[in-house]
């Protein structure tokens, strides 16, 4: 079972602090019968430097190993950050050995070129899954967008605590999109080993193969 999007790496974003704190969710994850985790530190600039990130990734690979999890490097890469006539930069952010880049838009107000932002991505040879639909308030206020969003080609990753209900009116979104058929990756989006609690049960809901995705 596959966790596409993890802040599991210590000392780089918002997630894990210290290196104790990646192995237990390591460990936690491990308990909820997850053998992937791609870590998806937040790039929130596209000459960001990503040495940090690859030490700790590095750092943690035996530990991983011992538990019988996979880990793959990646980011959760925020759009605003992305210039419209440079978006090949952003392919520094993609899964590695893969083509595949998770990305995320503002909360609140995304910006009027986000079409134009998603095909130019797609232009240059990208895939694209977009972290968490279920949270941004566009799409909240307009659940059509997710149809124009399919149309795109754009994969929808959900985070589990949203099927149950962690993020208050966002489960609704969160099953539409099950519901739908249209969730291509589950996340835990975990910050802490707590943020896996339940994720096993939570996969339950899930089609298998949104589980272990196969265009990673």
């Amino acid at each position: 079972m596959t966790d596409l999007h993890s802040h599991i790496l210590f000392g780089v974003d918002d997630g894990a602090r210290n290196p104790q704190e990646s192995i237990e969710m390591l460990q936690r994850a491990a308990q909820e019968g997850v053998t992937c985790i791609v870590a998806t530190p937040h790039a929130l600039h596209p000459a960001m430097d990503t040495q940090p990130a690859r030490r700790a990734f590095r750092e943690l690979q035996p530990f991983a190993r011992d538990m019988g999890i996979e880990m793959r490097l990646g980011y959760e890469c925020n759009l605003s950050a992305l210039r419209v006539d440079d978006l090949a930069a952003a392919r520094r952010f993609c899964i590695e050995k893969t083509n595949v880049l998770l990305v995320e838009f503002p909360f609140d107000n995304w910006p009027g070129t986000w079409r134009e932002i998603l095909y130019g991505l797609q232009a240059e040879g990208m895939r694209l899954v977009l972290a968490h639909p279920e949270r941004y308030r566009p799409i909240q206020r307009d659940p059509r967008m997710l149809d124009s969003l399919a149309e795109m080609g754009v994969r929808l990753q959900v985070n589990a605590a949203s099927l149950q209900g962690w993020f208050g009116a966002k489960q609704g979104i969160a099953r539409r999109i099950v519901k739908a058929g249209c969730i291509a990756a589950l996340g835990s989006d975990a910050h802490s080993a707590q943020d896996y609690a339940g994720f096993a049960r939570i996969a339950r809901r899930v089609p298998a193969e949104a589980l272990n995705p196969a265009f990673l």
